[in-house]
């Protein structure tokens, strides 16, 4: 059973669902720029919380939270752990989609001691721009007026039609609710990538040095396979498991296999022995 519950977090409201025993070992569940927490977590966290007590917040700016008055990585960073603190929880094993998983490299890296492991789902790339997007995008972002409504636009551009339908592979998980609360999120998907903007981070900044997995739905056409190749190459000792018919929302469009693989994971870490559930692997076979 899922509860949501409401913080205050300097002086700013957070909200966050949760479930499972509060006594078991600890996972934060970290959303993606479309949508909310319960959008993103809500088929796979009952599942999870036969075995962790999960916790999966709005983050500032989405679903119940509020945004923050600024919107850059060490704002996020320092959010995060003001939650943990919150909650009392020492430390958690942390998983992020999306745009979540840059934030969430960027939390290990820096605050590891709160990170028993680490798992990435289709994000976490840190971005190679060029000379001309970084003069261009971060002169916008720094505008008062046109960089607000340049990131807003770019916001709401992700939850198009066409944009919705090259990140999932599965539609059937785009119901009206999903849709209305992609919708939702659009302002705050905008700051976010704005406030990202205007402090880009290297990828010596989002080294953790946790156990790090990272599951990656095939079927993403926004962000391909390459991509967690990619972060597996500078993570060491990362572990990439390809999850076949499935795009950039695994524990929506895969949610067993996600589920699994994330136990399994962590059971891994209490030398308990690894397996695979089929269809994770590149062919949709146990790799």
């Amino acid at each position: 059973m899922m509860n949501q519950q409401t913080i205050t977090i300097n002086g700013l409201s957070a909200s966050y669902w949760e479930a499972g025993d509060e006594h078991h070992r600890k996972i934060l569940l970290l959303h993606g720029g479309i949508g909310d927490a319960y959008s993103h977590w809500h088929q796979a966290m009952p599942l999870l919380a036969e075995e962790f007590h999960v916790i999966a917040p709005d983050l500032p700016g989405f679903g119940a939270s509020a945004a923050l008055p600024d919107s850059r990585m060490p704002a996020f960073v320092d959010w995060l752990q003001a939650l943990l603190d919150e909650l009392e929880i020492e430390q958690a094993a942390v998983v992020g989609n999306g745009i979540s998983a840059l934030l969430l490299r960027v939390f290990a890296a820096q605050k590891p001691e709160y990170t028993s492991a680490i798992i990435i789902v289709n994000g976490g790339v840190v971005p190679r721009p060029t000379v001309v997007f970084n003069t261009l995008f971060t002169f916008i972002a720094r505008m008062p007026l046109l960089g607000g409504r340049f990131f807003s636009l770019i916001g709401r551009s992700a939850i198009v039609d066409r944009s919705l339908d090259e990140v999932v592979h599965h539609k059937e998980i785009l119901t009206d609710d999903f849709v209305r609360r992609a919708k939702a999120a659009a302002p705050g998907f905008g700051r976010i990538l704005r406030g990202f903007t205007l402090q880009m981070i290297t990828e010596q900044d989002a080294i953790p040095s946790v156990p790090t997995l990272i599951l990656w739905g095939v079927e993403d056409t926004t962000q391909p396979l390459g991509y967690g190749e990619q972060i597996k190459y500078v993570i060491p000792n990362s572990e990439l498991i390809p999850i076949s018919d499935c795009g950039g929302l695994p524990q929506l469009e895969a949610t067993e296999v996600f589920v699994w693989q994330v136990t399994q994971f962590l059971n891994q870490l209490n030398h308990k022995p690894r397996q695979n559930l089929p269809g994770a692997g590149p062919l949709g076979q146990s790799p």
